[in-house]
């Protein structure tokens, strides 16, 4: 076809009366034979037909975990209101003389406590711990203003701690009694956490 026949064809369309459109089956039945003749494509638009309840799909599953979600997390802060809190296992400074005599029995000592933490965490008797530096500052309010003291720690202060799951205070106890810091001149305080 010419540039000159596509012209008249689309005259002679644009002519026709638009007044009375044909019934749909008739559109439904050229636009089924034009697209198996391979004249036309598809829609863009029927490309999209399975959409929306893709996206439907999509967001009850978002809106299903966010719901289990906040479910799960509420449970789990109640569990964990319910369990018992524990005790933590306070370490106090031991008097100079008992301090290590050299960086080797200082090492040594390291290794003990170490070794002694490890074996409470795999049976599942320790949560965690650690030793605190010995620069101590201590903030207090007097007179509304707040200061804040530095200081070196002392005989008695706290050294270190050890937090243990156990809600048996003989356990606990007996865990305790075990601490190497006990066989080094030291001494260790016992407190149960208490939740509110």
């Amino acid at each position: 076809m010419s540039e000159t026949d596509e012209d008249k064809g689309l005259e002679v369309l644009q002519g026709l009366p638009t007044s009375e459109a044909p019934p749909a089956f008739l559109e439904e039945r050229v636009v089924a034979r034009l697209r198996d003749a391979r004249m036309i494509r598809a829609s863009s638009l029927s490309r999209f037909r399975g959409y929306p309840a893709l996206i439907t799909a999509i967001t009850l599953s978002l809106v299903t975990f966010v719901v289990g979600a906040f479910i799960g997390a509420r449970r789990s802060v109640a569990a964990a209101s319910t369990q018992p809190a524990g005790y933590l296992l306070i370490v106090r400074a031991a008097n100079a003389q008992f301090e290590p005599k050299n960086p080797q029995e200082e090492l040594l000592r390291v290794k003990e406590y170490s070794g002694w933490a490890r074996d409470l965490r795999q049976r599942g008797l320790l949560v965690g711990g650690e030793k605190l530096k010995d620069e101590v500052n201590v903030l207090s309010e007097h007179d509304l203003k707040l200061s804040e003291n530095r200081a070196n720690l002392g005989e008695g202060g706290v050294a270190g701690y050890f937090l243990l799951p156990s809600s048996d205070y003989d356990q606990a106890l007996s865990i305790a009694r075990t601490c190497p810091h006990l066989k080094h001149g030291g001494a260790v305080e016992l407190r149960q956490i208490e939740r509110f």
